[in-house]
């Protein structure tokens, strides 16, 4: 993958592609081995939570040493902001300065950036989220990069203006925002919070978009996002909240999400045999195997994590090849031709559903305003 400098009218932190990958969670494969050697290859973000083992900050100093490695705490899945501490830095007796402990993250992971430890905040606790605001403004470091995890749902109607009013407010640096939910962030009440991002990376060009799946990620990349990453899990690509009970991915024989280019779907292997019964399956042609054909071992769940890791690279490479006033039509055409494609197969005793946020995205961009069935038919 060619490197590409990624600036922005906020940013600090220049990075050598726009497409990252944040490992880290319950996996019960590790897959920091099999993301860090694809990087190395392709060219690449990695980022990595948590850091707080000793044997995973060894491992990622090795990894930082090698990739643009960022880290992030991850506290934000765990711990509710308020407005006397937003931040790990602010936790304790004797609050931390935030560039002391960007320092200390950075000699022991060699990362390359460092997101502010910050807590998650309430959707409309505009209280935490200046105080938030105000606390991260303090860091000088240039590794560091101010992280706001919040609620999905900040990015509808009813608080979207304030949220963006408390961001425009603040002194200009480079942001970094994970949107959070019981289920699929970009999922529920999709049209609005898809808006909403692109409002927000409106006002922020060059903002980074955290933790979504390779659809929310091309989207916020063409809407001018300096980074989008996409989770190599199914948590990871839907972040929850310290509230959330946690997304329930589809994995039909215990086998996680595979990505489908020509759907732009993440299924399970064992979904896409029963969509594709009566119709030929795709073959990966890098993979060299047909899409239905993984089986529950560990070496075809991290066979599938591989595939994952380089169709999404082709699809945002695709993206960026082109001149950036062009990139939301060929997107948008790319996606239309995706939803298309679910009426094709014809499987006898399974349904196909499109993906909600692929119909949501195919929906707002239709110039004449349609509305989609769920089996991705136009009304």
């Amino acid at each position: 993958m060619a490197a590409r400098e990624t600036t922005s009218e906020t940013s600090r932190v220049p990075l050598p592609t726009r497409l990252g990958f944040v490992v880290g969670g319950s996996q019960t494969l590790d897959p920091l081995p099999t993301v860090t050697s694809y990087l190395e290859k392709s060219g690449g973000v990695l980022v990595s939570r948590p850091h707080r083992t000793k044997g995973h900050a060894d491992r990622l100093r090795k990894a930082g040493s090698r990739l643009d490695l960022l880290v992030d705490s991850g506290l934000w899945r765990s711990i509710v902001a308020s407005p006397a501490v937003t931040t790990e830095a602010d936790n304790g007796l004797a609050p931390l300065d935030l560039d002391v402990w960007a320092e200390q993250i950075v000699a022991s992971t060699s990362a390359h950036t460092v997101f502010t430890p910050s807590y998650h905040v309430s959707t409309a606790d505009w209280e935490t989220l200046a105080a938030l605001l105000a606390a991260t403004a303090a860091g000088t470091r240039p590794e560091l990069v101010t992280l706001i995890p919040t609620g999905a749902d900040m990015l509808e109607a009813p608080h979207l203006n304030t949220f963006l009013s408390h961001l425009r407010d603040t002194p200009p640096r480079q942001f970094a925002f994970i949107f959070t939910d019981s289920n699929r962030p970009f999922a529920t009440h999709a049209k609005n919070r898809i808006k909403g991002m692109r409002r927000v990376l409106q006002q922020h060009p060059g903002a980074w978009i955290i933790g979504v799946d390779p659809l929310i990620a091309s989207d916020a990349i063409a809407c001018g996002a300096g980074l989008a990453v996409v989770g190599v899990s199914g948590a990871g690509r839907n972040p929850a909240g310290p509230n959330d009970k946690g997304f329930c991915p589809d994995s039909d024989g215990f086998l996680p999400g595979l990505f489908l280019p020509s759907l732009l779907e993440h299924r399970s292997p064992r979904t896409y045999a029963k969509w594709f019964a009566n119709s030929a399956v795709d073959t990966c042609d890098e993979c060299g195997r047909r899409l239905d054909s993984f089986q529950c071992t560990d070496a075809d769940k991290l066979a599938i994590l591989r595939h994952n890791l380089h169709a999404t690279h082709a699809l945002v490479d695709a993206l960026t090849a082109r001149e950036p006033a062009t990139q939301r039509v060929w997107l948008d055409r790319r996606r239309c031709y995706a939803l298309a494609a679910h009426l094709q197969m014809n499987p006898i005793a399974a349904t196909v559903d499109a993906d909600r946020t692929l119909r949501a995205l195919c929906e707002l961009d239709d110039p004449q305003g349609r509305l989609t069935t769920p089996q991705g038919a136009w009304l």
